[in-house]
């Protein structure tokens, strides 16, 4: 996989949408199970994860403390997680919105709330890891504020 390695300093992308980023709770355990074993075949088509996985993912996401998801009207939409802080920086990653809520701008109001909350928090820079062959999410991350870093490639071996 063709890898693009991003960095923001400042969020430049207004939130669009009467949205709420709000901490994973333990009662949202199911659903995210299910986002996660989702997001698993979109990044890698052929690839499933069994949903008792996915909910193991969900339960260490929940302690780690570090999984949020946005909320129109109270219903969850999009989620995103922040993982690695790393001096100054964090990463987000496992951002993911279900098809039917797709192309509402939920994901980029996610994405935007959640780094914006980490340079709150004292972080200078967020990072994050995209697939090049996705123009969609690449265009999006940089209008929040996204700037490319380096190219990197993911390989799996055989």
């Amino acid at each position: 996989m063709q890898q693009r390695i991003y960095a923001l300093t400042k969020v430049e992308r207004l939130i669009q949408t009467n949205g709420v980023l709000r901490k994973l709770e333990e009662k949202d355990i199911v659903l995210v199970s299910m986002w996660i074993a989702d997001f698993q075949t979109c990044v890698t088509p052929g690839e499933t994860i069994q949903l008792k996985k996915a909910k193991k993912v969900a339960q260490q996401q929940f302690q780690k403390n570090g999984l949020y998801l946005y909320e129109i009207e109270g219903k969850a939409v999009s989620m995103a997680n922040t993982t690695r802080p790393i001096n100054k920086s964090i990463t987000v990653n496992l951002v993911y919105t279900p098809s039917d809520r797709r192309e509402k701008g939920y994901a980029s109001d996610c994405v935007a709330a959640l780094s914006q909350l980490c340079l709150d928090q004292g972080y200078d820079s967020v990072l994050l890891y995209t697939d090049l062959s996705n123009p969609t999410s690449n265009h999006i991350y940089q209008q929040i504020g996204f700037k490319p870093v380096a190219d990197s490639i993911s390989l799996k071996l055989i």
